[in-house]
C-alpha cells in the first residue's frame, strides 16, 4: 500500500468568538429542475448570461464563487449583481461552439461558517455560422480522353463545414473553358459537358477552381484535368493495339502483369515500350520485354511488376518500321494500380494522431476517424467485445468514462486486374480510447468513518482527517486550514486552539489534457465545519468602572454546559453566588472590590473523547460617583474678611469623588488655584485685585453640575486705580455735532463716592504754553454720570471747541488718587471755507480764502472761478495740508469789468469734500470805494471773570482800514481801549481776553472801522459775567443749500420808545438752498443758536441814528435809516424781506421768554437777500 503524506497543523488559541450559525445558504438558482441554459457562441465579452441565486434563512451576507468550471478555459467571470451573482461570458477569449459546445458549472455558497455547492449547471452553446466550408484536399487532379463521351464523371469534390447548420454548394468560377465541364452544386461531382473540346493534341491540361459556399462564407480549391489523346499512324493507317486492355489497365502492385502490342498489319517491325505520367519517362529497356514474331502479323509481349507510384501512368508501345525505321505509336493507356490497405491510422478533427491512445474529456463530443490508403477504397468496421461498427467514424456524444476501452480498425478490399488476377487485402490497428474524468467529490474520514459537513472536537486534543478521491488522471489532495495550505492526503491538527466554527477544507484537482481540444482543470472540494469545544472561558473583563445608582451585570461564561458556577467576593466570606449571571439594579460605591468566578466543567466531542476539569478567573468593580466639596475655609479667618494690601490669607478646600475630582479655588468665577486631588490649599498676597468671592469648586467626569461650596467675602483696601479691563491709552476720535461719552472703571475701596469723581476740561494756555485745567458743570453742554465704580462724560453735542484733554480725578481716602487722562480729536469732513473778495486794481479781483475745521485730518483748498455764461470752470488754486483758519489769496488779472463771475471754493480730505462756497461780483461795483462797512463783534467766557471779545472786520471800502476795539463798565464814563489794529483786511478775525472782570456787573464793548474816507457805524454789545458763566455760546448746523441765508434776531423789547437791556438766546431757520453773496453757508432746514444781547440806543459815537444790528459773526451788509418808531434799523442787501414777524413784548417781560417760533423767516420767500431786525 503506498504511504500517504501527512501534513502536521499547529493551531493557535485566538480567543475569539464568532455567531453561532443555525442555517447554511441554500441555492435557488440553479436548481435540480434548472440545470441547463444556453446563449449563442461568441456572444461577446463580459456579457451576463445567467443569475445564480443563494441566501442565508439566518440572514447572513452569503458570497457565491465558482467551485468548478469544466472545461476551465477560456474562464467565466461571477460578478455581484443587486439581486444575486450574474454569471458573465469570459473578459477576453469569445467562446466558441466549434472548440467546446457545452460548459459544465459547479457554484458555492458561503455565509462565512458553512459553505455549499450547488447542482451542475450546463452552459449549451447555439451554433452560428462562423466557420468556412474547408475541402478534404488543399487541390484535385484527374484525367480524361479526348474521346470521352458527354456526361462522362472525372471526379467528385468534397468539402466539410463544423457549423452543424451548414449546406455546402459548389461552382466553377474559374478556367472552365468554353463550359467544357460542369459540377453538381449539391454533391460536388465533376463531369464532362462538352466533349467537343477535348484535343489533347491542342489543350492537354485544364485548370479550374472550384468555389464552396455555406452561404455565408466561402472557400476555394484547384481542379487539375490532362486530356489523353490516342496515336496512330497518319501514312498507311496501320493501327497498334495493346492487350488485355486497350485505354485503361487495372494492375495489382506487386503483381506480374503482362500486355501485348499488336500491328494491324503482317509487317515486321521493332517494337519500344514507354511508361510516364507527364514528368517521369521511363523506355522499355527498363521494363521486361519480349520480341516475336506472330505467324499472322508482329505483335510485343510486356511482362513487369508495376509499383503504387505507377498509378496513374502512361504505358504504351511504338512500332518501327524495317524498312524505313519510321515509328507510330499505340495509344496510351491509364494504368490504375490496385493496392491493399496501409496500416490503419487515427485522426480526431483535421489532426493525425500520432499515439495509438486517444484521451478524451467526459462529457466532450468526439469523432475519431480511421484512415488507410488503398485502391480500391477498403470498407471500414469499428469493433470492440461490446459491439462493432461499419464506416470511417468511431463517434461519441457526450461521452462517459464507461466509454473507455480498446477498439480495433479494420480495412479490407477486393482488388481484381484487367488480366483477371484477383487478391484481399486486409489491416487493422487498435485504438486505446481512454475517458478522462475529473475528481469525484471528496471524502473526509475520522478512524475510518466518514464525516458529514459538521462536527464537534475539544480544544488541546489531537485529531487526523483523510481525504479521498478518484478521477483520471489521479488527482492531487489539498487541505486548507485556516490561511494554510498543504499537499497531503492527511490531515493532522495537534492541540487544538481556540478556534470557534472553523472549516477546514479539502479539495481533490488534476489536469486533464485530451487528444485534442482545450485541456481542463477539474476541481472538487468538500467542507468540514469543526466546532470546538472549549474549555469554559470567562465572558467578564479584568475591571468594570460602573456609576453609582446604575444597574450592572456580569456573566462567567457562555460555555455553561456541564458547568457549574460559583461566585465569591475577596474578603467577604459572607457572600457567594451560583448563578451564571450576577445582577445588582443599584450599584453603590460601597460594592466596590474584587469578585472571582469558579467553573468546573465537562465537554465531549463528536467520537465520544471526554474532557473535565477546574478554573477561575477575577474582576475588579470600580464604582464611580460625582465630585463633592465636603470644606471650604480661610484658615484663621471667617467667611468674610477685610485686609490690607499685601497682607497674606490662605484658603484650604477638600472634596471627594471617584474618579478624583478636580478642584478649583475661585474669585468671582475667576480660578486663582486648580488641580485634579482631593485637596487644595491656596494662599495669596493680597492687592486690590483680589477683592471678591471666594470659592471652592470639585468635579469630575460623572458630575453634570460643579459641586460649589460656600462663599468668602474678601474686601481689600485699597487707593483707585484703573480695572483691568481698562486700556492704557485713552484716546478717542469723533466727528462734529456727534455725541461723545467718556468712561473710566476703578477698583477701590471703600468705594468712591460720587464727588470723588472730578472730571475736567484742559487747554495749552496760549502766553505760557502751560495746560490749565476747569472743572466741568453737570448741566447742559456736559453731563456726568456714575453707574457702581464706572464713571461717565457726556459731551452732548461736540464742537471744535470740545477738542482737547479731559483729565478724570477719582480717590477715596486711602492713599492717592489716581487722574487719568483723555485725549478727544476730530476725525470728519471738512467744513466749508470761508470765501471773500475785494478789487485793488482795474480788471482784477482779489479771491481771498480762509479754511475751515479740517476735521481733524489734513486737508486740501480748491478754488475755481468762471464768467457765469461759461460752461467750464477754471481752476486757481489747489493748496495741500491747509490748518484750520489759515487765509490766502489769489488775484485775477484781465477781468471785464462789465462781465459778471462766479467763484466756487471747498475743502476736501480722506473721508470727503465739504460743502461748495459760491460768490458773485462784477468788477465795474468792485472798482469803487467806500467808507469801511462795520466790523462784527461777539463774546464768550470760557473761564471764570474773564470775557473774550472776537471781532471779524468788514469790507474796507476798497482801501485800508483800521479796526478800534473799546470796553467799560457801564456804570463807567470812560472807555477802556483794547486793541487797535491796522492794515486790517476784510473778515480778518482776532480776539481779545478780559480778565479779572466782576461777575456781578454789567459790561458793555463797543467796535467800529476806519479808512482815510471815514469811520463805520459802531458795534455794541452788553454782558454780564455772571450770566455768561452758566450760558455756553451754542451752535447747531443742518439742512442743505449753497451760499447764505441768515436771519438774525437781536433782543430786544419794544415799549413804545423804550428798550430794555436783557440778554437772550434765538433761533434762526434755514429753509433751502440759495447762492447768496454772503460766503457763510447754512444747510436748509437746520438752525443755529447763538447768544445775542439788547442793543439800545445809548452809544456815544456814532449817533443813534447810525446803529446797526448785525445777524452772524460772517454776515455784513449796508447801513439803513434809524426808524425812531420801530426802535430798529434794516440791514439790507440787494432785495429785502421785511416781512420777519415777531410777537409783542410787555414792558418788563425778559428776552428768554421769546420762543423759537417768535420769529421766522417765510420759507417761501427766501432768496439771494438777508434780513435782519
Amino acid at each position: 500500500m503506498e504511504s500517504a503524506w501527512v501534513v502536521l497543523f499547529w493551531i493557535v488559541a485566538y480567543g475569539v468568538e464568532s455567531k453561532v450559525q443555525n442555517a447554511a445558504p441554500v441555492f435557488s438558482k440553479p436548481q435540480t429542475n434548472d440545470q441547463q441554459t444556453s446563449c449563442f457562441e461568441n456572444i461577446g465579452l463580459s456579457l451576463s448570461i445567467y443569475r445564480v441565486s443563494a441566501s442565508d434563512a439566518d440572514g447572513d451576507t452569503v458570497t457565491v464563487a465558482f467551485h468548478s468550471q469544466n472545461p476551465p478555459e477560456p474562464p467565466f467571470q461571477l460578478t455581484k449583481a443587486i439581486i444575486g451573482w450574474n454569471l458573465m461570458t469570459p473578459a477576453s477569449t469569445a467562446i466558441d461552439r466549434e472548440t467546446t459546445p457545452t460548459f459544465k458549472f459547479v457554484f458555492s455558497a458561503t455565509d462565512g461558517t458553512y459553505t455549499v455547492q450547488s447542482v451542475e449547471l450546463t452552459l449549451i452553446l447555439t451554433d452560428q455560422n462562423d466557420n468556412s466550408p474547408q475541402f478534404t484536399a488543399i487541390s484535385y487532379s484527374a484525367s480524361v480522353y479526348d474521346t470521352a463521351s458527354a456526361g462522362a464523371v472525372i471526379l467528385t469534390i468534397h468539402a466539410t463545414d463544423a457549423d452543424v447548420s451548414a449546406s455546402i454548394t459548389y461552382t466553377i468560377t474559374e478556367g472552365n473553358v468554353a463550359g467544357t465541364f460542369s459540377i453538381a452544386s449539391d454533391t460536388g461531382e465533376l463531369k464532362l459537358d462538352t466533349p467537343g473540346n477535348l484535343n489533347s493534341a491542342t489543350t492537354a491540361t485544364y485548370s479550374l477552381t472550384v468555389e464552396a459556399s455555406d452561404g455565408t462564407n466561402t472557400n476555394a480549391t484547384t481542379v487539375t484535368i490532362h486530356v489523353l489523346g490516342v496515336f496512330i499512324s497518319s501514312s498507311d493507317g496501320v493501327v497498334l493495339t495493346l492487350t488485355p486492355c486497350q485505354r485503361g489497365c487495372t494492375v495489382i502492385a506487386g503483381i506480374a502483369f503482362n500486355i501485348t502490342c499488336q500491328r494491324s498489319d503482317a509487317a515486321v517491325a521493332w517494337f519500344t515500350w514507354d511508361i510516364d505520367n507527364g514528368h517521369t519517362h521511363v523506355r522499355s529497356n527498363a521494363l521486361t520485354q519480349t520480341l516475336a514474331i506472330a505467324r499472322a502479323g508482329v505483335n510485343s509481349t510486356l511482362s513487369f511488376v508495376p509499383e503504387r507510384k505507377h498509378h496513374g501512368w502512361n504505358i504504351y508501345c511504338s512500332a518501327y518500321k524495317i524498312e524505313d525505321k519510321s515509328p507510330f505509336y499505340a495509344e496510351r493507356t491509364r494504368l490504375q494500380v490496385l493496392y491493399g490497405p496501409d496500416k490503419p491510422i487515427f485522426k480526431v478533427g483535421v489532426q493525425y494522431m500520432n499515439s495509438t491512445t486517444v484521451n478524451i474529456i467526459e462529457g466532450k463530443n468526439i469523432s475519431v476517424e480511421c484512415c488507410g490508403n488503398s485502391n480500391p477504397l477498403a470498407a471500414v468496421t469499428w469493433y470492440n467485445t461490446r459491439s462493432q461498427t461499419n464506416g470511417a467514424w468511431l463517434n461519441f456524444t457526450n461521452i462517459s468514462r464507461n466509454s473507455d476501452g480498446i477498439f480495433t480498425c479494420t480495412l479490407e478490399n477486393q482488388m481484381k486486374a484487367s488480366d483477371n488476377n484477383e487478391r484481399y487485402g486486409r489491416n487493422e490497428s487498435d485504438l486505446n480510447l481512454e475517458i478522462l474524468t475529473p475528481p469525484t467529490a471528496p471524502t473526509i474520514s475520522y478512524s475510518g468513518n466518514h464525516i458529514l459537513k459538521s462536527i464537534n472536537i475539544i480544544e488541546g486534543k489531537d485529531y487526523d482527517f483523510y481525504c479521498t478521491s478518484s478521477g483520471k488522471p489521479s488527482p492531487q489532495i489539498d487541505w486548507k486550514l485556516l490561511n494554510s495550505t498543504t499537499e497531503h492526503d492527511v490531515l493532522q491538527i495537534r492541540k487544538v486552539g481556540a478556534l470557534h466554527n472553523t472549516t477546514i477544507t479539502c479539495c481533490a484537482k488534476n489536469h486533464m489534457i485530451p487528444a485534442v481540444g482545450v485541456p481542463e482543470h477539474g476541481l472538487e472540494c468538500t467542507h468540514l465545519n469543526l466546532n470546538v469545544l472549549h474549555k469554559p472561558t470567562f465572558a467578564f473583563n479584568d475591571t468594570y468602572d460602573v456609576k453609582e445608582n446604575d444597574s450592572f451585570n456580569v456573566t462567567c461564561t457562555q460555555q455553561n454546559m456541564n458547568t457549574v458556577v460559583t461566585w465569591v467576593r475577596q474578603g467577604d466570606d459572607k457572600w457567594s453566588e451560583s448563578n451564571n449571571t450576577i445582577y445588582w439594579t443599584d450599584v453603590r460605591r460601597e460594592q466596590s472590590g474584587n469578585y472571582t468566578c469558579k467553573l468546573r466543567y465537562s465537554i465531549t466531542d463528536s467520537f465520544k473523547n471526554f474532557s473535565s476539569g477546574d478554573s477561575e478567573h477575577s474582576f475588579h468593580l470600580n464604582v464611580e460617583y460625582p465630585a463633592s466639596v465636603i470644606t471650604f475655609e480661610a484658615v484663621r479667618h471667617s467667611d468674610s474678611i477685610v485686609v490690607n494690601e499685601k497682607e497674606s490669607v490662605t484658603f484650604r478646600c477638600n472634596a471627594t469623588g471617584n474618579p478624583s475630582p478636580k478642584i478649583q479655588i475661585k474669585n468671582t468665577n475667576r480660578v486663582q488655584k486648580q488641580r485634579n486631588a482631593v485637596s487644595l490649599r491656596y494662599t495669596e498676597n493680597m492687592t486690590c485685585t483680589h477683592t471678591g468671592k471666594y470659592s471652592c469648586y470639585a468635579r469630575n467626569i460623572i458630575n453634570e453640575e460643579e459641586s460649589k461650596s460656600k462663599d468668602i467675602d474678601v474686601v481689600v483696601k485699597c487707593s483707585p486705580r484703573p480695572a483691568s479691563n481698562m486700556p492704557s491709552e485713552l484716546n478717542f476720535t469723533t466727528t462734529l455735532h456727534s455725541i461723545v461719552v467718556l468712561n473710566f472703571t476703578v477698583i477701590a475701596y471703600p468705594e468712591p463716592q460720587p464727588s470723588d469723581y472730578v472730571w475736567k476740561k484742559c487747554d495749552v494756555e496760549e502766553s505760557n504754553g502751560h495746560l490749565q485745567c476747569f472743572p466741568l458743570v453737570d448741566e447742559g453742554h456736559f453731563n456726568v454720570s456714575i453707574v457702581d465704580l464706572t464713571s461717565y462724560l457726556t459731551i452732548s453735542d461736540f464742537i471744535q471747541h470740545d477738542i482737547g484733554r479731559y483729565v478724570l480725578t477719582v480717590q477715596n481716602g486711602v492713599g492717592n488718587a489716581w487722574n487719568q487722562t483723555f485725549l478727544v480729536v476730530i476725525k470728519d469732513k471738512p467744513e466749508a471755507p470761508l470765501l471773500f473778495y475785494e478789487s485793488t486794481a482795474p480788471h482784477s479781483v482779489i479771491l481771498k480764502t480762509t479754511a475751515g475745521y479740517s476735521g481733524g485730518i489734513s486737508q486740501s483748498i480748491i478754488l475755481l472761478y468762471k464768467n457765469i455764461h461759461a460752461s467750464e470752470w477754471i481752476k486757481v488754486d489747489a493748496i495741500s495740508d491747509v490748518p484750520t483758519n489759515y487765509t490766502f489769496s489769489c488775484t485775477l488779472t484781465g477781468l471785464d469789468s462789465n462781465m459778471n463771475y462766479s467763484a466756487m471754493t471747498y475743502a476736501s480730505n480722506e473721508l470727503g469734500n465739504s460743502t461748495t462756497v459760491s460768490i458773485y461780483f462784477t468788477l465795474a461795483v468792485l472798482e469803487k470805494s467806500y467808507k469801511p462797512e462795520a466790523p462784527l463783534l461777539f463774546y464768550e467766557s470760557t473761564a471764570p471773570h474773564s470775557v473774550i471779545l472776537t471781532t471779524t472786520a468788514g469790507y474796507s471800502g476798497g482801501i485800508s482800514q483800521s479796526i478800534i476795539l473799546l470796553y467799560k463798565n457801564i456804570h463807567a464814563s470812560e472807555w477802556i481801549k483794547v486793541d487797535a489794529i491796522s492794515d486790517v483786511p476784510t473778515n480778518y478775525t482776532f480776539s481779545c481776553t478780559l480778565t479779572g472782570l466782576d461777575s456781578n456787573i454789567n459790561y458793555t464793548a463797543i467796535t467800529y472801522a476806519s479808512n482815510e474816507l471815514g469811520n463805520s457805524t459802531t458795534v455794541s454789545i452788553y454782558f454780564t459775567p455772571a450770566v455768561l458763566e452758566k450760558i455756553s455760546l451754542t451752535y447747531s448746523l443742518a439742512g442743505g443749500g449753497i451760499g447764505l441765508l441768515v436771519c438774525i434776531v437781536v433782543a430786544f423789547v419794544v415799549y413804545k420808545f423804550k428798550c430794555r437791556h436783557h440778554s437772550g438766546v434765538i433761533k434762526i431757520k434755514a429753509d433751502r438752498d440759495e447762492v447768496v453773496e454772503n460766503p457763510m453757508y447754512i444747510p436748509a432746514g437746520d438752525s443755529f443758536l447763538y447768544q445775542v444781547s439788547r442793543i439800545i440806543p445809548e452809544l456815544p459815537h456814532p449817533s443813534a441814528d447810525d446803529a446797526t444790528i448785525y445777524s452772524s459773526p460772517y454776515s455784513y451788509g449796508k447801513e439803513a435809516p434809524y426808524d425812531a418808531e420801530k426802535n430798529v434799523s434794516e440791514n439790507i442787501y440787494h432785495n429785502v424781506y421785511d416781512d420777519v414777524q415777531c410777537g409783542e413784548f410787555e414792558e418788563d417781560e425778559f428776552w428768554s421768554d421769546f420762543s423759537d417760533e417768535d420769529c421766522e423767516v417765510n420759507p417761501s420767500e427766501v432768496g439771494q437777500s438777508v434780513s435782519t431786525l
